[in-house]
Parts: C-alpha cells; structure tokens; sequence
C-alpha cells in the first residue's frame, strides 16, 4: 500500500470513529465495510467494525473483525 493511500484510509477510519460519536453508526459501518473490502489487513478498520458490531449486539461477527485486527498488527506498539 502507498503511503498516500495508507494516509487515505487512516482518514476512513478517523471519519468512522467521528461519525460514531455523531450518532451516525451506519455510516460508519457502510464506510469501514467498503475499507475493509479493499484492504481486509487494515488493523485499526477491522478493530473498529469488532467494537461497533459488538456495541450493536452481533458478538459473532464483532469476534471475527477483532481477531483479524489483532493478526493483522505486526508491531504491538501500533
């Protein structure tokens, strides 16, 4: 991945998270599924559809993105 786009898709996530905070979780859903569609390595996208899957009550789904989140993290500083 560029850096540009690695840049491109932070600012997916961070737009996400501030959509969440807006009340707006569909967005953000709709917003990370298409991420995680073209880039299912990207850690802090999967993280954030676990904890949003998991505040809606899908606990199976939410498990799922978390575990691909944590595998997806090289460094445990990140």
């Amino acid at each position: 991945m560029t850096t540009a786009r690695k840049k491109q898709s932070d600012t997916i996530v961070a737009d996400a998270i501030a959509a969440v905070q807006r009340g707006e979780a569909g967005a953000a859903r709709d917003a990370l599924e298409a991420l995680i569609a073209e880039d299912p390595g990207h850690a802090q996208a999967q993280h954030v559809m676990g904890v949003l899957l998991l505040q809606s009550g899908d606990a199976v789904r939410a498990v799922a993105h978390l575990k691909i989140a944590a595998g997806a993290v090289a460094d445990p500083s990140v």
